[in-house]
């Protein structure tokens, strides 16, 4: 899942408009900020099928640190400190380790049965595995942007939030509909790359559109 994070940062904002945008953010994007640097320096692992682009192909061998509940739970505990000490608003912390935990609740929903609850041990590893159906998971995900846009942020942030929305899921389509037969994103390091690249530049258009409640 990609924009559907940012449906629950669009939720966060409304329940606390006194709280800034970028942090949570920043909050609902964590793991997958997080993750590639793992996966490039091994420290969690992915298999990426080259023969399809489907999200349902990828297989998260492992990502204890970035994805599980407990451990990456724990460990986002830090930076929901240093955020609170930032901005000065204990808040901010807050908000951002709940935006943060909600990327393992919807990212359960999507993958199929990887997404580890302990992260280490005798782990059990649950998904939904929405991922299965591609079309559905598509209009699923961009429903939950579009809808946590009209419900929870003013009107006149809907055309931004919608166009800029609509270019990100779309970019991301083929994940969902497998347009090309071979993927795109040859491996491991591949995929990381494009984290890397994609969640930030989210970040900061959401940032800038939002800046403006």
């Amino acid at each position: 899942m990609v924009i559907g994070h940012f449906a629950v940062a669009e939720l966060l904002l409304d329940i606390n408009r006194g709280v800034p945008a970028l942090p949570v953010l920043i909050g609902v994007s964590w793991p997958d900020l997080v993750w590639p640097f793992l996966i490039l320096t091994k420290k969690e692992e992915v298999v990426v099928d080259p023969d399809s682009p489907l999200g349902s192909h990828t297989k998260f061998k492992r990502f204890p640190y970035s994805h599980s509940l407990i451990v990456s739970g724990i460990l986002t505990i830090i930076p929901a400190i240093i955020f609170a000490l930032i901005y000065r608003q204990f808040i901010v912390g807050v908000f951002f380790f709940i935006a943060a935990l909600s990327h393992w609740a919807l990212d359960a929903v999507v993958h199929v049965r990887d997404v580890p609850v302990i992260g280490f041990g005798k782990d059990k590893k649950i998904g939904l595995g929405l991922w299965n159906y591609g079309k559905t998971a598509f209009f699923v995900e961009y429903g939950l942007f579009v809808g946590a846009t009209v419900f929870f942020t003013p009107m006149h942030l809907w055309t931004a939030l919608l166009v800029w929305g609509t270019v990100f899921h779309l970019l991301n389509a083929n994940s969902f509909f497998g347009f090309t037969k071979k993927n795109p994103t040859k491996d491991a390091n591949a995929l990381a790359t494009s984290a890397i690249v994609a969640f930030p530049l989210m970040i900061v258009v959401f940032n800038i559109v939002l800046a403006q409640y």
